[in-house]
C-alpha cells in the first residue's frame, strides 16, 4: 500500500498554526513580533484571495463577455414598481 506525503488542506492549516504557535512561544518576551507576524500572514491571505477573485472575474468577462450584446439579443431591464 502506498501512502502519499502530500498534505491535506487540514494538515497544512494545522502546520501553519503550529508554526505560529511555536514562533510566538519562542518569542514570548516580544508579543509585538508575534502580532506583526500574524498580521503579515493575514494580509498575505487577503491579498491572495483578492488576486484570485480578480483573476476569476477577468476570466469570466473574457469568456462570456462583459456588457456586450449580440445582434438580435434581447436586453432585459429591471424596473422597480
Amino acid at each position: 500500500m502506498s501512502y502519499s506525503s502530500a498534505t491535506t488542506p487540514r494538515t497544512s492549516v494545522e502546520l501553519a498554526k503550529e508554526a505560529i504557535v511555536s514562533s510566538s512561544s519562542s518569542i514570548s518576551s516580544s508579543s509585538t513580533s508575534a502580532t506583526s507576524k500574524a498580521h503579515g500572514i493575514w494580509s498575505s491571505i487577503k491579498r491572495h484571495a483578492k488576486e484570485h477573485h480578480q483573476a476569476t472575474n477577468a476570466a469570466y468577462a473574457t469568456y462570456y463577455g462583459q456588457g456586450q450584446t449580440r445582434p438580435g439579443q434581447e436586453i432585459w431591464q429591471y424596473k422597480r414598481n
